[in-house]
């Protein structure tokens, strides 16, 4: 229990200066971030293939903190209407004047693949985190659902040009639980992608991300502008 309090004020302070700029008194913030990352996969059987992805992430604005991580995923896939996946991650952010924060984060997820139209395939993902955060000597942990859906048109040309395919995503995150008093309210995610696929192996994709997120108690609401892009490469 003595670790409880510290960890609840800090934990709140962190995840503010992190993804925001210096508070007032407004009701509305509007936020800008950059990430990039690469992904990267290796076969290991017929249904089988490992790999994950590792970026970095900022606040494109005051620059008030810079993040780094890393997901190694194992992905099961026998039927190509589903797969099932699972991930540890570490997310570990540098902050100006504060101490550093580590999260800890294992995903269960499963996606399906359903309908397939002529013209559009959609997808749904459904994952489960749990987070651990360690922030000095104190420790906190939470667990969320995460649902997903996808819509992703057949036949994308540019240009009279093949291998561009765009994309559009809607996420809500629903917080289950965890032992300190988090004030963030549910979250959701609405995302618009165009990218190329170069060859079999490599492609690259142009992410904007339009994310709010409304405090439990409606005092605050939060807007984010993402800028993200990400490379992906298959090994084999």
């Amino acid at each position: 229990m003595s670790n409880f309090i510290p960890m609840q004020k800090l934990f709140i302070l962190i995840i503010f200066i992190t993804f925001s700029p210096p508070l007032c008194a407004q009701k509305i913030f509007t936020r800008h971030q950059g990430w990039s990352d690469l992904t990267l996969w290796y076969k290991v059987g017929e249904h089988t293939k490992v790999g994950g992805d590792f970026g970095y992430r900022t606040e494109l604005e005051h620059f008030s903190f810079n993040q780094t991580y890393f997901r190694p995923t194992i992905v099961w896939q026998k039927n190509p209407l589903y797969n099932v996946s699972f991930a540890i991650s570490n997310f570990y952010t540098f902050l100006e004047d504060q101490p550093n924060l580590c999260e800890l984060r294992f995903a269960q997820e499963a996606s399906l693949f359903w309908p397939q139209l002529s013209f559009m395939k959609i997808d749904h993902r459904l994952r489960f985190e749990e987070r651990f955060y360690y922030l000095d000597n104190y420790s906190g942990r939470e667990s969320r659902m995460r649902y997903r859906l996808a819509l992703n048109p057949n036949k994308f040309t540019l240009l009279n040009k093949e291998g561009f395919y765009t994309s559009a995503t809607w996420e809500t995150f629903i917080g289950l639980g965890n032992n300190f008093d988090n004030p963030l309210g549910n979250l959701h995610r609405w995302e618009a992608v165009f990218g190329n696929k170069i060859n079999d192996r490599f492609g690259v994709g142009l992410h904007y991300i339009w994310q709010t997120t409304v405090l439990t108690d409606n005092s605050m609401k939060i807007k984010d502008n993402i800028v993200r892009l990400r490379f992906a490469y298959k090994l084999n």
